[in-house]
């Protein structure tokens, strides 16, 4: 049985013409165009033929996205997008929302070089038995600034928060996020925030540290809230406005 569209993205590919799959109405005639015969029960050729038949304008829809890289500052820059995971992960299920979560941090490659990886990992979690997805890609000596690496991120989550997402039947599915995974330094990078170790850089409450041989916070703070991360009021704390706060996230 065919589970996903990866068949038809194989036999398209191969083939030598991108035209529109939807103008094959008849299934010979679309055996007859990629060229390729498909193995399965006439049954399973039906379903398949209709299932990709509802969902694709034409073959290069079909085909692996063409994204590049590009130079910024540090390193190598891109985007694969958040919608083509989340499409991948509701193939075939029928569901009102989709709950998302990332994890951002960066991987050493080699240890002959200072170059490192910085994904945006995201994986749909009320879905089983589905696999994490990169939606940027960041490639350098240097972890990349907040305004390269989270622009392309923030606007096309803001954008599915807002209006969801239409599977392949055309059904809008809600989209919401369910938190963030990072460890410290990865968490006050993508926040914009003061790191942990200095003075002002506890992220649960307004606490300013004292140093004596390394930084000691000895008595409890008012604990921070949204509104008060979002209107800056313990100013120190803060090192820049990050992309993420146009998002109707807790931050």
């Amino acid at each position: 049985m065919l589970e996903e569209d990866s068949v038809f993205r194989k036999l398209v590919k191969e083939s030598t013409i991108d035209t529109a799959i939807c103008s094959c109405k008849d299934l010979n005639k679309f055996e007859q165009f990629i060229n390729i015969p498909y193995i399965g029960t006439e049954g399973e050729k039906v379903e398949a033929f209709d299932n990709i038949n509802s969902s694709v304008l034409s073959g290069s829809d079909l085909l692996p996205s063409k994204e590049e890289f590009h130079n910024v500052r540090g390193g190598d820059y891109a985007y694969f997008g958040i919608k083509g995971g989340i499409l991948r992960a509701v193939f075939k299920k029928d569901l009102d929302l989709v709950e998302l979560v990332f994890n951002i941090d960066g991987l050493p490659t080699y240890k002959s070089t200072n170059a490192c990886l910085w994904p945006i990992q995201s994986r749909v979690d009320n879905v089983r038995e589905n696999s994490p997805f990169v939606a940027p890609l960041f490639c350098g000596v240097q972890k990349p600034t907040s305004l390269e690496f989270l622009e392309d991120f923030t606007l096309e989550l803001k954008f599915l928060l807002a209006n969801g997402i239409n599977d392949y039947n055309e059904k809008t599915i809600q989209v919401n996020s369910k938190y963030f995974i990072c460890d410290a330094p990865a968490k006050a990078f993508i926040k914009g925030i003061a790191h942990y170790n200095v003075r002002y850089g506890c992220d649960y409450c307004n606490v300013k540290g004292t140093y004596d041989g390394r930084m000691m916070f000895l008595y409890p703070g008012t604990q921070r809230t949204d509104q008060t991360f979002r209107e800056k009021i313990q100013k120190n704390h803060h090192m820049y406005i990050s992309f993420l706060e146009s998002l109707e996230i807790n931050m």
